[in-house]
């Protein structure tokens, strides 16, 4: 019984830590700067919402050989995304908060850095559409 959640334990906490970490990716990243528009705001949650009600289907070309079926592969979707929300928008509403609203604490988008109201507006967007 016990061994029959330990797939979705861990699916939950792998969700929990990437969507707490997930939007710092923008380190790593060559072309984008640090508080990318990409990656703090509402395109990471929406992509994972995608995924999630796209169901196996997006998966079947991955996992053909793997042994989950339609059901388990939904299931653990669903566990992964009840971290991974959570986890996103509780990143987000750190960096709602930063020392001072200037260089690092802005979002930079495709054009241009956004002023503090902006880069504000986008990350509060992020948080709400993660919840």
């Amino acid at each position: 019984m016990i061994q029959e959640w330990i797939p979705n334990l861990l699916t939950l906490f792998v969700g929990v830590s990437i969507g707490l970490h997930m939007a710092d990716w923008d380190h790593k990243l060559p072309l984008l700067d640090h508080r990318s528009f990409w990656t703090h705001g509402m395109i990471l949650p929406i992509t994972v919402w995608w995924l999630l009600v796209s169901g196996y289907s997006i998966a079947d070309p991955y996992f053909e050989d793997a042994k989950l079926n339609a059901e388990d592969w939904s299931r653990l979707l669903r566990f992964f995304a009840l971290g991974f929300f959570p986890g996103y928008a509780i990143h987000m509403c750190f960096d709602l908060f930063p020392k001072k609203w200037h260089g690092g604490a802005l979002i930079k988008s495709p054009f241009g850095v956004l002023p503090m109201v902006g880069s504000f507006i986008w990350l509060l967007c992020g948080q709400i559409v993660a919840n």
